[in-house]
């Protein structure tokens, strides 16, 4: 049982990643219905940058703040110089946008910081045991920096004017504009905060595994599996989804075989699309 909890609390650590990294890409989907398939790559840059400048003297938490700051600029840059201009276009125009997006960024870090892992050493040392539970105090600091990022989110989208503007824009962007709502601006803010989302979860997770340039596509899929599976409606069951693939992907690396931890969400996918068509969160209303 001892062993079952441990796994767990490790699936909790990887699942906090995707559940910041899906929410992120809700923000931008949801909202702006942009197929953003470079959006992992914000979070593989966020712990680029993070680890480089954190190896070049910068305090954990400083280099933390410049690795948001870069993917924040970067978000940003997309929605304004590829996205937006795209947006009267055919969807099919930014998926392969997106796609071309996601190599550049790919072959840019590629370039600045190799292609092998890099790694830094958790700034904050030592174990926590809790009833035979071994977790390592700053993957604690993980989570808990992950729940405080996910509360912040949901008051900001439902406790706030601008969350009521985005809800309204997600919901309807003509009628929007119509009650005087800013939808550009509020457009731009969402696709800069959701790609900040994913860069606080390679930021945090920065100091706990090597990362390469190579690190976003696969959170990118499973991102994109959560909002097919939780709809683009419910943060809630968005980021239950995050935690729930983590467990999962651990659980079954350390009871079946690590080779099989990636082919099960998407094991999982086909699985309840062949049953529920139209998704957990509609099968189940239904």
């Amino acid at each position: 049982m001892t062993t079952l909890i441990q796994q767990v609390a490790n699936g909790l650590v990887l699942g906090s990643s995707y559940a910041l990294i899906a929410l992120g890409l809700l923000l931008i989907f949801g909202v702006l219905h942009v197929p953003n398939f470079a959006h992992g790559q914000m979070y593989m840059l966020a712990a680029l940058v993070t680890i480089h400048a954190t190896q070049g003297g910068l305090p954990y938490l400083l280099a933390m703040l410049a690795g948001l700051a870069v993917v924040g600029v970067i978000g940003t840059a997309m929605w304004l110089g590829v996205f937006r201009p795209l947006e009267r276009g055919p969807r099919v125009a930014m998926f392969i946008a997106a796609l071309a997006l996601g190599v550049i960024f790919e072959e840019g870090a590629r370039l600045i910081w190799g292609g092998l892992p890099v790694a830094i050493d958790p700034p904050i040392a030592g174990v926590v045991d809790v009833g035979g539970v071994r977790i390592g105090t700053f993957r604690l600091l993980v989570l808990c920096g992950t729940v405080a990022t996910l509360l912040a989110v949901w008051w900001l989208v439902y406790r706030t004017r601008f969350g009521r503007m985005l809800r309204a824009a997600a919901q309807n962007r003509d009628a929007a504009m119509l009650i005087g709502v800013n939808v550009r601006r509020v457009s731009t803010y969402a696709f800069a905060i959701g790609s900040m989302l994913a860069g606080v979860a390679g930021a945090l997770l920065a100091g706990t595994k090597p990362f390469t340039p190579f690190e976003g596509f696969f959170p990118t899929l499973v991102a994109f599996i959560i909002l097919i599976l939780a709809g683009t409606r419910r943060l809630g069951a968005v980021v239950a989804g995050g935690f729930a693939v983590g467990i999962a992907q651990v659980l079954v690396a350390g009871y079946i075989s690590p080779a099989l931890q990636t082919t099960v969400v998407f094991a999982a996918l086909i699985l309840v699309l062949a049953v529920m068509p139209a998704g957990l969160q509609r099968g189940v209303r239904a």
